[in-house]
């Protein structure tokens, strides 16, 4: 029977992943939470220090900790892609915010309108997706493969009925600023994929 399986990816989110995490379930048949820091993300311990990892033990069906720091952000969520044929996979970051309720029947891959708390005009993100054999993310860290294909530039229908909060601003200074850092050497790392695909 195919499920629904809830992912999220995190390090040091005490602050937002409770909220993340009982948003998702009631909606899904299995939560995956992925812990850990990347190599290019600022951190002492390659695992999450605050009570991230507590609660997610408290909420998630299965915790996928990190014994040292992952080699980037795509081979981390690479780590949630348990699922076999015919399961879906429902994405969150640990700083959203999942609202309303997804459809009893999932036929395709789906966009969901993304909101943020900053006021930005809503648009939507490729979240809710099918696993397929050898779905793969690379290039980028939204970017899902099978077999050659891009998965995000196919004709995508937007989720009716449910939309994602997307919460700016909560983090203290100190993560603030390790997020930028990080963000700026993604975006470098990133680029010339995005470029070429229209990413």
């Amino acid at each position: 029977m195919a499920a629904l399986i809830g992912v999220v990816s995190c390090y040091n989110e005490e602050i937002s992943l409770r909220r993340c995490l009982l948003s998702l379930r009631g909606h899904v048949d299995t939560l995956v939470v992925v812990d850990g820091a990347y190599c290019a993300f600022p951190h002492e311990k390659p695992y999450s220090t605050d009570q991230t990892l507590a609660i997610a033990a408290e909420f998630a069906d299965k915790v996928i900790p990190a014994c040292r720091a992952w080699p980037d952000e795509i081979a981390k969520r690479n780590q949630y892609l348990i699922g076999k044929p015919g399961d879906y996979y429902l994405m969150l970051d640990a700083d959203e915010e999942f609202i309303g309720r997804p459809p009893r029947l999932i036929d395709d891959d789906y966009e969901i309108e993304l909101r943020r708390t900053d006021h930005v005009s809503p648009y939507p993100v490729y979240r809710l997706f099918k696993h397929r054999e050898r779905i793969k993310y690379e290039g980028t860290h939204h970017a899902l493969w099978v077999d050659g294909e891009l998965l995000n530039k196919r004709p995508i229908k937007t989720l009716e009925g449910c939309h994602i909060k997307h919460y700016i601003g909560e983090r203290d200074e100190k993560r603030k600023r390790e997020k930028g850092i990080y963000y700026e050497r993604l975006q470098l790392a990133e680029m010339s994929v995005r470029k070429h695909y229209g990413l």
